[in-house]
């Protein structure tokens, strides 16, 4: 129950500090995760490699341009898909013997990113952030310090989530509709304004049904853990 806890206040953390700066090398490593999502149902779907290029091509949620209904909506759920693979594949690598090598290895995937694209070079300053995090936990080898660290860049791919379609849509919404926080403009997730436009169905029901995917995912992926910490 202790670990399970420590998991959800990880996460409320995170979205609540979503949009401060001391969250951004996190939140940018997240964004990219969520365009690789993007990008990789984009070139399973016969974009090629070039889907990398567009998806990474600005700071922005990029899309490709898909031909056909089909492809046309999974590469709109590539990105939530994207994030959630990262979120499980993180978690997995940290029970494993290459945990060790986890977070220097997304540093440098991280810095690579940010120096090789030049629309991305607003974002070498927080991936130099998060390279001196992870040389830094190298040094003084504090693994309680260092799974910390970790379970944010987890948690992050999730809040990423959880912060477009439950703050940014289902929230906005209620916002909109009872006026509650005057000046709040923030617009409906572009991921979530096609899948409206692809499929006809409101916005909010797609905010639900991701927000209900996520939450069965974090729950699966945190009772393993459990598990396998009682072993």
């Amino acid at each position: 129950m202790k670990t399970i806890w420590k998991y959800f206040m990880i996460l409320i953390t995170v979205v609540l500090l979503w949009n401060q700066v001391i969250l951004k090398p996190f939140r940018i490593l997240s964004t990219f995760f969520h365009k690789a999502g993007h990008a990789i149902v984009a070139f399973l779907f016969g974009h090629g490699f070039d889907a990398f290029g567009v998806a990474f091509g600005s700071m922005g949620d990029s899309m490709v341009s898909a031909e056909g209904w089909f492809p046309s909506f999974m590469v709109s759920n590539g990105g939530y898909l994207g994030s959630l693979l990262f979120f499980v594949l993180i978690m997995f690598l940290k029970r494993t013997s290459a945990r060790k090598y986890l977070l220097g290895s997304l540093a440098i995937i991280y810095l690579f990113i940010s120096i090789s694209s030049p629309s991305l070079r607003g974002t070498v300053l927080y991936a130099a952030i998060f390279v001196a995090i992870a040389v830094v936990l190298y040094m003084i080898q504090r693994d309680g310090i260092e799974e910390i660290v970790i379970d944010v860049v987890a948690m992050s791919s999730i809040a990423y989530i959880i912060y477009e379609t439950l703050v940014s849509t289902v929230l906005f919404k209620i916002n909109q509709y009872f006026s509650i926080i005057q000046g709040w403009s923030s617009g409906t997730p572009l991921d979530i304004t096609r899948l409206r436009n692809i499929t006809g169905l409101p916005e909010l029901l797609w905010a639900i049904v991701w927000i209900a995917i996520s939450v069965l995912v974090l729950n699966a992926v945190v009772l393993k853990t459990v598990k396998t910490k009682k072993r």
